[in-house]
């Protein structure tokens, strides 16, 4: 034989021995020490009924955080609507507020001239 040929044959054994240890490992992985015994419905049936029962606490946890957040959405919209109508109030105010100090350095004529103070001429 010669050296080409004894070394095709060594790499085809690793390859085997390889391929038979991985399908042994996966199979072990797979079906497990537990492959024997029947599966245990009552404890599956537990772990579901669990899992359930946190869901369920979980979604009326949520349930009350979205109504409180609704609720407090809907008192935002009612305090922006008032925030509207003060400042519209504090305008007509401040308009007031203008009008009358306009009026107030703006000299007024008497339309009667006896409503004139006397002016001293000395």
């Amino acid at each position: 034989m010669t050296d080409e040929r004894k070394q095709r044959i060594i790499i085809c054994l690793i390859i085997a021995a390889a391929a038979f240890i991985c399908g042994f490992v996966l199979g072990f992985y797979i079906w497990g020490l537990n492959a024997g015994q029947p599966p245990d419905y009552k404890k599956y049936l537990q772990e579901t009924m669990d899992y359930m029962s946190s869901l369920e606490e979980k979604n009326t946890t949520l349930t009350k955080k979205a109504d409180k957040l609704k609720d407090e959405v809907t008192e935002l919209k009612d305090a922006t609507k008032e925030n509207k109508i003060l400042k519209e109030k504090i305008e007509q105010l401040h308009e007031e507020v203008t009008k009358i100090k306009e009026q107030a350095i703006t000299p007024q004529t008497p339309e009667n001239p006896k409503d004139t103070p006397p002016t001293s001429d000395k």
